[in-house]
């Protein structure tokens, strides 16, 4: 384990992490800390139209290939481990025994913060979804009644992606009420619960929760950076 700590990105899909929080993930692995990304699904079905226009296209090549792209991509952005889990898509499917798999990997990891999905996303509902296991799988990780031989989780921040239609999805600035939060796929020091934490590991957030800053974070610099590269 980075004696920098571990960070956690539960990405639905094999690109979603790269557009979404690519600037959060570069940035904390240049500081050392080592962080793994959980890609659920490859979005063979629903997020690989060009590929899918080629001749002679299979759902295997398309998989192979979005794997050798999200592969390339982690490498790039410094990403400690990457993982596969291949569960469909569109839908995506989510049981009890990938639920426990998670719960495993935040027990193992114990990250010092989680990036996921935002809680709604009109257009993609394997998003909101993913958000939800990230969150339940977190809280069964704190039950000591679950493989109660193992030492449960503590209550790692969980940070959501801003979705890609926000304007839509009641992604809102809660200093004025209004949608259209900035535009930075690490604007979104905001937990599960919605509220700004201080202790941010994402952000330059005021020690007054739910009041957010509009003063740009190195995360947010960083986003920008490598976004549009």
């Amino acid at each position: 384990m980075s004696a920098a700590g571990t960070a956690l990105v539960v990405s639905a899909h094999s690109a979603d992490f790269v557009w979404r929080a690519g600037g959060a993930i570069a940035l904390h692995a240049a500081r050392g800390m080592a962080v793994t990304v959980i890609c659920l699904s490859y979005g063979e079905r629903g997020e690989s139209a060009k590929l899918w226009r080629l001749p002679g296209m299979t759902l295997d090549r398309v998989k192979t290939d979005r794997r050798k792209e999200a592969e390339a991509a982690a490498q790039v952005l410094g990403a400690a481990d990457i993982q596969f889990w291949d569960l469909g898509d569109y839908p995506l499917t989510l049981n009890q025994d990938s639920l426990f798999r998670l719960v495993d990997v935040y027990r193992a990891l114990r990250p010092a913060f989680v990036l996921t999905h935002s809680h709604q996303d009109i257009y993609n509902h394997d998003h909101p979804a993913t958000t939800e296991f990230t969150q339940h799988a977190r809280i069964v990780a704190q039950a000591h009644g679950h493989n109660p031989s193992e030492k449960v989780l503590g209550a790692p921040p969980v940070f959501l992606f801003e979705p890609h239609q926000p304007e839509q999805c009641s992604w809102t600035s809660p200093r004025s009420g209004t949608r259209n939060a900035p535009r930075s796929n690490a604007w979104p020091a905001r937990s599960i619960s919605g509220n700004i934490t201080s202790a941010s590991p994402c952000s330059a957030a005021p020690r007054r929760r739910g009041i957010p800053t509009r003063r740009r974070s190195p995360m947010a610099r960083a986003t920008r950076r490598y976004s549009r590269t």
